[in-house]
Parts: structure tokens; C-alpha cells; sequence
């Protein structure tokens, strides 16, 4: 057992270098060992991702990932990695790994991320207002099934523990809640980086967010966590704003600043390499602060390979690629 768990974590930690690691084989392997009921070395897994702080290429946490494909299910859609394996299969496999491993924290928190996106897929993609009081109480009921394990949960080692808190307070309209775990959890673990996106989100108006609240929150970020850290949170903040409302208004109505924006692409760039998307947003976002010598350096790195995410459609690129080719005036940005 010893020897396969090593022959497992070998392939996926050390065939497959730090900067070479990727969310399929996280999740093909996190998979592959839940079906098989190779349940210590999950916990194993779970153990060295978080004593290695194991990043993909551009700085996301293995561990994230690791726990996503775990909550995850064919049913619920494709955030990340792409389940194979039903709900009901997945729900049964899960509690299988619990019975079997009932001191396990990493059990009790894949749980905990199932019954979140279980709630989540169950709420829907519709206003709230549309929403009927049935579905509404059957989300309530997923949301308390997944802080029920969560409360199980005594230690705090592992930086996905305050991220589902996060999430289940969102679930559960606790703004209090929010604020407390995620205060915690920078705290504790200051580059774990989803917990500013995360809580970018949350600060818009139309979740939990006061006048202002979420321009303050980016502008802090250079205080904490500060440095580097704050420069790549600032980095991780301007892509989950975009992806709300675009380039344009991201820098209009949330107060993102270029100059920083740059910075922070540039260190998490040194730290952790940077994606194809992250060189798509980049060069977004210089186009739109009209930074045409760093859309060049963008562009190199984009080639042909522009992203739908980033600019909406091949016109829109072609566009811009034609103004960071030219010397002619900037173009109206959609």
C-alpha cells in the first residue's frame, strides 16, 4: 500500500513539475483514487499539496483544485475539471472515503464542497426573485449539510477550510461570517489567493457589498497582505472583475489602476509563470489603459490563440491587434 501510494504521488507531484502541473491531472488523479477507494492516499495527497503549497503555472493552489474535482460531479458542469462520475456515485463514494477514514479532514472538506455545489447547481442560474420558496429551502437545506461537515472540521491547517466557510456564508446570507473567515484565513494563509477574488466578488452591490466597499477593498490590497502577495491578489481581483463586467468598467467603477494591474501581472509572472488567459486579460487590460508597447509584449506571448473569456469574439481581437500593430489612434473599446 505504501509502496503504491509513493509510485501514485510520484507521478503526480514529481513527473509532473510544479510549473507543469495541471488541473486534469489533479483531477484525473483525485478521481482515479476515489473509485478505487484508495482513500489514504487522498489524505496523503491532500497532506503533501498543502506542505508543498503545490501551484499550477500562474499560481493556482493544487489544493483548490484537488477539492473542486472532488465536490465536483458529472451533473454540475465543468468549473474546472470535468466530472465523469454522477452525483449519487459521487455522494456515495465520498461518504465511503468517511466511513472508512472517519478522523480524515480532507473528507469532511470535499464533502463540504459537494453539498456546496450541490446547493449552488440546485439554486440555478435565475434572479433570485424568480426563485420558488420549494427550491429555495431545498438550497437552505445543502448549504447546512455542507457546514455540518464542516463543523466536524478542528483543525485549521488546510487554507480551503476558510474558503468553504466563505462559501457557505454567501450560501446562507451571513455577511458576518464572511468577513470573520475570510479575515482568518488571509491571516493564516496570505497567498492563498482565491480568498481575494472570492471576496471581490462578494463586495459588489449586489451581494454583500456597501457603497464603495469593494474600491476600498482593491486599494487595501497593497497593505494587506502587501508586497508581492498583494500585487498578484490585485492580479487575481482584476480577472474576477472582468469576467463580471469587462475591462473597461473594471477600471471605471471598481478603481483598478493600470500601473498596478502591470505590477501584478509582472510578479505573478516571476513567481509562477502566466497561462494563455492571463496573457489574454493582460493585454485587455492594456489596451484599455491604451498601453500599446506592454499589448505588444502581451500579444507575443498570445500569438493567435486569443480567448473568448478575454475579449468576446474574434472581431473585437482582431481589432485591438490591429491598433497594437499600427501607429494609429486608439479604437472605441466595447
Amino acid at each position: 500500500m505504501i509502496m503504491r501510494f509513493l509510485v501514485t504521488l510520484f507521478a503526480l507531484l514529481m513527473l509532473a513539475p510544479a510549473q507543469a502541473l495541471t488541473v486534469e491531472e489533479i483531477g484525473g488523479g483525485a478521481e482515479r483514487l476515489l473509485k478505487e477507494g484508495r482513500f489514504d492516499e487522498l489524505d496523503r495527497l491532500a497532506s503533501e499539496y498543502i506542505r508543498q503549497d503545490t501551484r499550477l503555472v500562474a499560481g493556482n493552489s493544487a489544493l483548490y483544485h484537488f477539492y473542486d474535482t472532488l465536490g465536483g460531479f458529472k451533473e454540475s458542469g465543468n468549473f474546472g475539471f470535468a466530472s465523469t462520475i454522477p452525483r449519487a456515485r459521487k455522494d456515495e463514494l465520498l461518504m465511503r472515503w468517511l466511513e472508512k477514514k472517519p478522523e480524515s479532514v480532507a473528507v469532511r472538506l470535499a464533502l463540504a464542497e459537494f453539498w456546496t455545489i450541490d446547493a449552488w447547481n440546485t439554486r440555478g442560474e435565475k434572479a433570485a426573485s424568480d426563485i420558488p420558496e420549494s427550491v429555495w429551502k431545498a438550497f437552505r437545506w445543502r448549504m447546512n449539510q455542507a457546514r455540518l461537515f464542516l463543523d466536524q472540521v478542528k483543525s485549521r491547517d488546510d487554507p480551503h477550510f476558510y474558503y468553504l466557510q466563505i462559501d457557505i456564508a454567501k450560501g446562507l446570507d451571513d455577511k458576518a461570517a464572511i468577513d470573520a473567515n475570510f479575515e482568518a484565513g488571509r491571516k493564516r494563509f496570505p497567498n492563498y489567493f482565491h480568498y481575494y477574488s472570492q471576496r471581490a466578488s462578494l463586495l459588489q452591490e449586489k451581494w454583500f457589498g456597501d457603497p464603495g466597499e469593494l474600491q476600498s477593498y482593491v486599494r487595501s490590497l497593497a497593505v494587506k497582505p502587501g508586497g508581492d502577495d498583494g500585487l498578484i491578489a490585485y492580479s487575481y481581483v482584476t480577472w474576477e472583475m472582468m469576467k463580471y463586467m469587462g475591462g473597461k468598467r473594471a477600471m471605471q467603477e471598481v478603481g483598478l489602476q493600470w500601473p498596478a494591474i502591470k505590477a501584478g501581472y509582472a510578479a505573478r509572472e516571476k513567481r509562477y509563470g502566466l497561462r494563455n488567459r492571463d496573457w489574454n486579460v493582460l493585454c485587455v487590460m492594456a489596451v484599455t489603459a491604451g498601453d500599446r508597447p506592454a499589448a505588444k509584449t502581451a500579444l507575443a506571448q498570445i500569438g493567435t490563440n486569443w480567448t473568448s473569456a478575454a475579449w468576446g469574439n474574434q472581431k473585437e481581437f482582431n481589432k485591438w491587434v490591429d491598433w497594437i500593430q499600427s501607429g494609429d489612434p486608439q479604437p472605441s473599446k466595447q
